[in-house]
């Protein structure tokens, strides 16, 4: 999804956000710039900047899949 085309990539990532609390959204930008932090705020559980590397889609991928902690009786 292209974020200059309008915000459909936001209207998209809001959605896919509010349907699907769950599903970890990874997306990649060429500039930290303030579509990232819309991206993060719609719903985005990693930013990467390009160009990405194999390497760090595989980083990304393994921490997703590990367990969120949770403060229980706090």
């Amino acid at each position: 999804m292209n974020f200059d085309d309008g915000g459909h990539g936001m209207t998209l990532l809001r959605a896919l956000n509010t349907c699907q609390r769950e599903l970890p959204i990874i997306v990649g930008t060429s500039q930290w710039d303030h579509a990232a932090v819309l991206a993060y705020v719609n719903g985005t559980a990693v930013c990467l900047a390009k160009p990405i590397t194999a390497g760090e889609i595989e980083l990304v991928l393994t921490e997703l899949r590990q367990p969120k902690l949770q403060l229980i009786g706090a």
